[in-house]
């Protein structure tokens, strides 16, 4: 069973941030602002708890079919557990004379149990394929000591930072439509971060600047660029119309340096 802080590192790794940090107890929200909460142990709430960590809303009840699918979970939804502290939550008497907010106690066997658990709660929360958190995670310890040469590899990895600035500069809007809303806009590796060196990560000629439906395309291998720039459409993403990307679009500009890496993203990333 994954204890407290295995499940908080999880779900911080999906995406979910500390919105309620409280000695005992922490809560954690997804994009969408659906809340769970974590257990903790010790007088200081340092320690990790063991037993049901995962304290679910008890709004869940009502998708408690899908839930009890799950492999490794295992909600207790006969006996609530009640802290004053998980705010958001409904509330309910218990032992006193005033109402306390109560959820349901969740033991999880893995990392895979809790994705599906998210894709339950909240769909737009989930992400099935490895993220830029858990790129960081396996890659860590292979990141400079050096502060701010970290940050910059760290926020290459996130589509921030001095390789988001040095594509904007590069490309002055998307790299195929030249469409130049940079909040539409996501920095993309073409030879992925995980598998790039420390120089490679920062390369400008290993990023390209990509509105966002591109750029998912181009992350999941659905959509190449050949040498000459032209795209090239997997077969296995036939309605690639309906999302706006053609069979006659191409890089606005391609040079020599590009060549490497895209060729990484044909032979290694695309689906043929």
């Amino acid at each position: 069973m994954l204890d407290s802080h295995q499940i908080r590192r999880a779900l911080e790794r999906a995406g979910l941030k500390i919105e309620r940090d409280r000695p005992r107890i922490k809560g954690l929200e997804t994009t969408n602002g659906v809340r769970v909460y974590l257990k903790t142990s010790g007088m200081d709430g340092t320690a990790a708890a063991h037993e049901a960590p995962l304290v679910l809303n008890p709004t869940l009840a009502a998708k408690s079919t899908d839930i009890d699918k799950i492999d490794g979970l295992s909600v207790q939804w006969s006996d609530p557990f009640h802290n004053s502290n998980m705010a958001g939550y409904p509330k309910r008497l218990h032992t006193g004379k005033t109402p306390i907010t109560y959820g349901y106690e969740t033991n999880v066997e893995s990392e895979e149990a809790l994705h599906a658990l998210l894709a339950v709660i909240d769909p737009a929360a989930y992400r099935g394929a490895p993220t830029a958190f858990d790129d960081i995670e396996e890659q860590r310890r292979d990141l400079p000591a050096d502060n701010t040469t970290r940050k910059a590899l760290i926020d290459a990895r996130l589509g921030q930072g001095k390789f988001r600035k040095s594509l904007i500069d590069y490309w002055a809007g998307c790299a195929v439509t030249g469409a130049e809303n940079l909040t539409m806009l996501r920095a993309s590796h073409a030879k992925p971060w995980r598998v790039s060196t420390n120089v490679e990560r920062l390369d400008v000629y290993n990023g390209l600047l990509l509105t966002a439906n591109l750029d998912a395309a181009f992350d999941a291998g659905l959509i190449t660029f050949e040498e000459t720039g032209a795209i090239r459409i997997s077969r296995h993403f036939a309605n690639a119309a309906a999302f706006g990307i053609a069979a006659d679009m191409r890089l606005r500009s391609i040079e020599t340096a590009h060549d490497s890496y895209l060729q990484h993203h044909r032979e290694h990333v695309f689906e043929h």
